[in-house]
C-alpha cells in the first residue's frame, strides 16, 4: 500500500506543480478582450483545487499496516509475519499490506497511463 500512495501523492505532486507553474505564469494575451482567455485561468485553477481535494481525500483513506507475528499454538514456533491492513475512513480491511482501499484504488487509476502504475492497483 505505502508504494500505491506514495506513487500516487508523487503523480499529484508533480501535476500541482505543473498547473501552479502555468497559473503563475499566465499573462493577459496582447490584445486581450476579457473573453476566452479567462476560461484557460480558470481551467489551470479548477485543476489546481481538483489536485488538492484528491490529496485531502487520500488523507483521509489513510491505510493502517500493522505487522504481528502469530505462534502456532500447538507448537508454540513462531509463524511468518502477518498483517492487518485496515482504512479508518471506510472500514475496509485486508491481510495484504500493499493494498489499499477502494477510494485510493480509484483515485489512482485516473493516472492508469502514467508510468509506475501496477495492475493490481487496479480497483
Amino acid at each position: 500500500m505505502d508504494d500505491l500512495v506514495t506513487w500516487l501523492r508523487g503523480v499529484l505532486d508533480e501535476e500541482h506543480r505543473r498547473y501552479q507553474d502555468q497559473i503563475l505564469d499566465w499573462q493577459e494575451p496582447e490584445g486581450w478582450d476579457g473573453g476566452d482567455h479567462v476560461d484557460d485561468l480558470h481551467y489551470l485553477r479548477w485543476h489546481s483545487a481538483d489536485i488538492e481535494a484528491k490529496r485531502a481525500i487520500l488523507n483521509l483513506h489513510f491505510v493502517t499496516v500493522r505487522t504481528r507475528t502469530p505462534f502456532d499454538p500447538y507448537t508454540g514456533e513462531r509463524r511468518g509475519p502477518a498483517h492487518d491492513v485496515d482504512c479508518g475512513a471506510c472500514g475496509w480491511a485486508s491481510s495484504d499490506p500493499t493494498s489499499a482501499c477502494e477510494t485510493v484504488r480509484l483515485l489512482a487509476s485516473a493516472y492508469k497511463d502514467r508510468p509506475g502504475y501496477r495492475n493490481e492497483w487496479r480497483p
